[in-house]
């Protein structure tokens, strides 16, 4: 709660929704107009790094550890990095407020290492920064439903000068699909049953499997 209050006196928020886009166009009072020019405009506008190879692992039952690399293209000053966990949709049977929502997407959950200043980041061409830091989860949260957002901004401007985004990986899950769900149905008649079906592994770690067939 103390993070998101950060946030929320960092812009001066006063009521919402309240959208700053990338932290230097304020479109408070949100219209479809003022929204889609204010993306138009960032678009078109060059940004002077990018940020690379972000990866998120679940390091523990309880953490998520983070990593990346900014390069620059030209010297960055004033620049602090924030590095978000979101849940991607939290859902209630009832509404847990007074406006009768249920379904709250995009829930933000922590933020390293804090959300009142940020990491200061120093870089210069062929001087990239790597990062790596570790954000708190609940254990109960479903990692399927974990994102990772970095984001880079001038402390001074309030302008976001890059940012992306990455689901959060497992290092040991694995995921199993069939082109012909009705191959699992096997004839009354006997005989030989054809069956296909693709194992994947979608964790970080390499992986062992055995697989049994029991019938």
């Amino acid at each position: 709660v103390s993070e998101s209050t950060a946030r929320i006196n960092y812009y001066g928020c006063n009521w919402v929704p309240w959208v700053m886009c990338d932290g230097s166009i304020n479109i408070s009072n949100v219209n479809l107009a003022t929204l889609r020019n204010g993306i138009r405009t960032r678009y078109s506008t060059p940004s002077p790094c990018t940020i690379d190879n972000l990866l998120a692992v679940t390091a523990s039952p309880t953490t998520v550890q983070v990593s990346g690399t900014i390069t620059a293209e030209q010297a960055l000053s004033s620049a602090n990095l924030y590095v978000v966990l979101m849940r991607d949709l939290v859902t209630y049977a009832s509404p847990p407020g007074s406006n009768g929502e249920t379904q709250f997407p995009e829930v933000f959950c922590d933020a390293t290492p804090n959300f009142n200043v940020g990491t200061p980041v120093t870089a210069s061409p062929g001087n990239p920064y790597n990062f790596n830091v570790t954000l708190n989860r609940n254990e109960a949260w479903d990692v399927e439903g974990l994102t990772i957002v970095a984001f880079l901004q001038n402390n001074a401007t309030k302008e976001v000068l890059q940012g992306t985004w990455a689901h959060v990986s497992q290092e040991y899950a694995f995921t199993t699909s069939q082109e012909n769900p009705a191959q699992a149905i096997v004839a009354t008649d006997g005989g030989e049953q054809g069956y296909l079906v693709q194992l994947e592994n979608i964790g970080t770690m390499n992986d062992t499997y055995s697989v049994t067939l029991d019938g």
